[in-house]
């Protein structure tokens, strides 16, 4: 399903917490990744009709309203993000972008590497689909 919608939990009002209905998205997509930095979430990537999206979007907690942020420099569906100090990383089809919030630009950062060997166990890690945890 392609939801649009986003619904906000405030576990800290009232003693069962609190659920909001937020601004609708503009773009409808499925398969994207979201991290919440500097008081805003961010939707990056995803898949739509017409397949890989590079668009970003910008949720605003504080006024309740969506807004385009630069665009990553190559559409990446099926991807996930997080944050690392003041930067958003997103992490998809082999490769990591960064996108530097302060300069609102992205930067291609390196090649995720598909597969690993590890000899002390004679075993070749597959990463294609994994989870990658930013430190």
């Amino acid at each position: 399903m392609h939801e649009q919608s986003l619904l906000r939990y405030h576990p800290l009002v009232g003693s069962q917490g609190e659920w909001h209905t937020c601004a609708k998205r503009d773009v409808v997509r499925t398969d994207y990744g979201a991290a919440v930095l500097d008081d805003h979430l961010y939707i990056v990537g995803g898949n739509s009709c017409s397949g890989s999206l590079d668009i970003v979007q910008r949720y605003s907690f504080a006024s309740d309203r969506w807004e385009f942020a630069t665009s990553m420099s190559t559409g990446l569906k099926s991807c996930t993000a997080g944050t690392a100090g003041d930067a958003l990383v997103v992490v998809g089809e082999g490769r990591l972008e960064m996108f530097d919030v302060d300069e609102d630009r992205w930067s291609l950062d390196t090649d995720v590497p598909m597969t690993i060997y590890d000899e002390e166990y004679d075993y070749t890690y597959d990463f294609r689909s994994c989870f990658v945890v930013l430190w």
